[in-house]
């Protein structure tokens, strides 16, 4: 997944209007040019959440994906998965290259976004998710996608 800016959504809105046999030395051929080298160069958008292979690491991981809003501190997870806070920390970066903290906040905005597009409230998503109030969970997905959750996938 990539973050489509403004040139590049109105690029793919003009493409996917044209005729698919568009002259191969025409300028409908050069905008398709351009729109690859567009895509080329997008950066990643910041939704996936990677895979995690340490049986410990995973436990918790497994854990927090069935239950996104369980607010435990690291201390709970790391007596979950048998170690010190410390190694916990060590090892999930190590097996995530993420923090925990940043792991759980994209898990956060991966799970607002399949609610999303369930057609779920934002209410509903927000409370799922541990987050005491709607607009407290809007900040956050806004700084997280640059888009509020109402307008995430116009």
């Amino acid at each position: 997944m990539v973050q489509v800016d403004p040139l590049t959504r109105a690029l793919i809105n003009e493409v996917s209007d044209m005729d698919w046999e568009y002259d191969a030395d025409g300028p409908d051929h050069r905008l398709c040019l351009v729109l690859i080298d567009r895509i080329r160069v997008l950066p990643d958008a910041p939704l996936s959440l990677p895979d995690v292979h340490d049986p410990q690491i995973r436990l918790v991981t497994e854990h927090l994906k069935d239950e996104p809003g369980d607010e435990n501190e690291i201390a709970h997870w790391a007596a979950m998965a048998g170690m010190s806070e410390r190694s916990f920390a060590r090892k999930f970066r190590a097996a995530t290259h993420m923090s925990f903290g940043e792991w759980r906040k994209q898990l956060k905005v991966v799970k607002a976004i399949e609610g999303l597009a369930l057609g779920d409230s934002v209410s509903t998503i927000a409370y799922r998710l541990g987050y005491n109030t709607p607009s407290s969970f809007s900040t956050m997905f806004i700084k997280a996608t640059g888009l509020s959750p109402s307008n995430y996938f116009d």
